[in-house]
């Protein structure tokens, strides 16, 4: 449990870098580069996220659990490890030659060159096999370093529209940067060791299973922009899309825990150990359950105070909109802690394909019907239907495969708590200023009062956590 919590907090770590760092460079960037220079490097780079997205397959999860079942064992470890980057090689090298064909007469040629950088990136990324071997320290390091790096040369290089081609290098070269300089480390860890093609190639359809969770995420995430743009306004996507980044960027070092659990729960299951494994799933779905439903209020308390000096006036009217998606952080915690957790360690990812591509065309139906009519409110209603189906979809599957159920008591408390957080600090706020001030009091004040109240009913998993280990030190 201690090498779990170590690699979460470096992992939780490197996400709040990803949340702190954009506040800074959003607005340096947006001023120096223009709406033009902005628009210019969000249409290449949505682009290219295509090819990098296609050559990484499914290897980010496949890699991780295919090396955490063989850690152990130097000689298979090394084996697995030669066998999965050689098809990495060939798979992502050959996307890269495409890509380098599509660039040749697109329009900003040059900018497609500079990000071919990312393509590369995804030939070299070798973080699946630290992570499958939970070496979690080492790639926080190096992209924290490498973030810092990249925020600094923004900083002191990005001053004027012209300095659009600068920005896209930084920016593909922070990434391949990091993707070179994990190959350090590699070495002690495994010995070259011969493989065949065929031996090469069999990744193939295992990995494809993982590609299709990827893809089907994508479209839910950005088929409902591309429909509320074609069926409704662009003001709409910029107002929807808006509001959906600030739940996602919520809940993601939640969802850090689910990038550690993944090798960890792989070779506990590997070991035959499926008592021990439901175990420590029951500890850790509670806990991310718990502070998602303290996520989900702190984003209905703080929208209206904070949407005004973050995003500016122009963008109030999503003040009615996050509050409608703010569910989204607990389905989506759920659903991806079940997956993560169980599912793929035990490589049951067939249900879980089964449940995401279902979720995806309800989602596509309901936006296509509702969209029209609704315009962003339908948007919002196919997204939690989304949310929602996947949810109960692979909780169904959990209890199918393991009989795990849920404790619904301990949830509605959760539920209750986060309640009761948003109506006192709502009270106590709301004749106070929309300033950032105002924020930070809103969330210190929130998250003791959520602590406070669930520590009362015996539910919050901290406090429970605290007092054992004084019990058993008394004893």
């Amino acid at each position: 449990m201690r090498q779990i919590i170590k690699n979460f907090f470096y992992q939780a770590s490197y996400q709040l870098i990803l949340i702190l760092l954009p506040i800074v460079t959003i607005p340096i960037v947006s001023r120096a580069l223009g709406p033009t220079g902005i628009g210019e490097w969000n249409y290449v780079n949505s682009i290219v996220n295509y090819f990098v997205l296609v050559a990484g397959l499914g290897l980010a999860n496949y890699g991780v659990r295919e090396i955490a079942h063989v850690r152990n064992d130097k000689y298979n470890l090394s084996k697995k490890f030669f066998e999965i980057e050689f098809f990495n090689l060939i798979f992502s090298g050959s996307i890269l030659i495409a890509y380098s064909i599509f660039i040749v007469n697109t329009t900003h040629n040059y900018l497609f060159i500079l990000q071919s950088l990312v393509v590369v990136a995804s030939i070299l990324d070798i973080s699946w096999f630290f992570q499958g071997i939970e070496q979690f320290k080492k790639i926080t390091i190096v992209n924290v370093l490498v973030k810092i790096f990249s925020f600094l040369t923004i900083f002191f290089f990005v001053k004027h529209e012209s300095d659009l081609p600068r920005y896209v290098f930084i920016q593909s070269a922070s990434i391949l940067i990091s993707s070179i300089s994990l190959w350090f480390f590699i070495k002690g860890k495994v010995s070259y060791v011969r493989v065949t093609f065929s031996e090469v190639i069999a990744h193939f359809f295992p990995a494809l299973k993982f590609f299709v969770v990827k893809i089907a995420m994508s479209i839910s995430n950005n088929l409902t922009k591309t429909l509320l743009g074609s069926l409704a306004s662009m003001v709409s996507v910029g107002y929807f899309s808006n509001s959906l980044t600030m739940i996602l960027i919520s809940s993601s070092i939640i969802g850090a825990l689910n990038t550690v659990m993944i090798p960890r729960m792989t070779y506990v299951h590997a070991n035959q150990s499926g008592e021990e494994m439901l175990g420590i799933f029951k500890k850790t779905i509670d806990v991310q359950i718990f502070f998602s439903f303290l996520i989900s209020f702190g984003i209905i308390l703080t929208n209206e105070k904070l949407i005004d000096w973050f995003f500016g006036k122009e963008f109030t009217f999503i003040i009615h909109i996050v509050p409608l998606l703010a569910p989204v952080i607990v389905l989506g915690t759920i659903h991806s802690a079940i997956a993560a957790q169980y599912l793929i360690p035990h490589d049951k990812m067939l249900a879980y394909n089964i449940n995401l591509i279902a979720a995806t065309v309800i989602s596509v139906i309901l936006s296509v019907l509702l969209i029209p009519i609704f315009g962003i409110y339908g948007a919002v209603v196919s997204y939690l239907a989304f949310q929602f189906y996947l949810c109960v979809g692979t909780s169904i599957s959990m209890y199918k495969y393991s009989g795990f159920k849920f404790e619904f008591m301990k949830i509605g408390i959760y539920c209750l708590s986060g309640f009761l957080m948003y109506v006192s600090v709502t009270f106590i706020t709301q004749k106070f200023p929309s300033t950032p001030i105002t924020t930070l009091i809103q969330v210190l004040v929130g998250t003791a009062v959520f602590l406070i109240i669930s520590a009362l009913f015996k539910v919050n998993p901290i406090f429970n956590f605290i007092m054992q280990k004084k019990n058993h030190t008394v004893i």
